[in-house]
């Protein structure tokens, strides 16, 4: 299973009638989606997880099952090898689904979601995987709590942004916040020039480069 930057996967999620645990691959010059073949060792069918592609290999973290558990395993996901839990060190973010996942150098980071005991979460954790360990990053001031919004990492890595998700009362946001760890590591909300989107949940958010 040899992946490229023409490819993207997809993992799990909900089908209609059950939860699932395929992993299928996309292939941009054969336009053509291929199912990877079941392996012996695989994580368990979820929805609300995160897959983040971080060097040589693909990380999922996190969901929820059919039955409304939600998971904090951390499966790494390479060609040599497949699919391997990973054991980690010290302490871990605890179980959540809907959270929010963005990657900048060797860490993966996330924020909020829903707890397993089902509150909203606004903390944030980041995964080294040279340490094979996370560190919850003390920030000051926080966004509210949220769930089903995206993150993105930019400036190197430093700045992370997130926009949008469900907050207390299912109140849908349009906001937009910031947070520079190399900076003061406090969280910001940001006053946007001009449109922005309207409020929503549940999408899709993508860094791109421009020219």
């Amino acid at each position: 299973m040899a992946l490229s930057d023409r490819d993207f996967l997809v993992f799990g999620g909900w089908g209609g009638l059950s939860m699932l645990n395929d992993l299928v691959l996309y292939n941009s010059e054969t336009f053509a989606f291929t199912s990877i073949a079941e392996q012996s060792v695989s994580p368990e069918a979820r929805k609300g997880a995160t897959l983040m592609a971080i060097g040589t290999e693909t990380l999922l973290f996190g969901g929820e099952t059919d039955d409304g558990r939600r998971l904090q395993d951390l499966w790494s996901l390479s060609e040599e090898i497949g699919w391997q839990r990973l054991q980690v060190v010290g302490e871990s973010p605890g179980r959540r689904s809907f959270h929010a996942a963005a990657v900048s150098g060797h860490r993966m980071c996330i924020h909020g979601g829903r707890h397993g005991d089902g509150w909203l979460l606004n903390d944030m954790w980041c995964y080294d995987v040279y340490s094979h360990s996370w560190s919850e990053i003390e920030t000051g001031r926080a966004p509210p709590a949220r769930m089903g919004h995206t993150m993105i990492a930019l400036s190197g890595g430093s700045q992370w942004l997130i926009f949008g998700g469900t907050g207390a009362d299912d109140v849908v946001s349009d906001t937009t916040w910031t947070v520079d760890l190399q900076v003061d590591s406090t969280w910001k909300q940001i006053s946007c020039r001009g449109a922005s989107p309207s409020p929503r949940k549940g999408h899709g958010a993508a860094q791109i480069r421009v020219g």
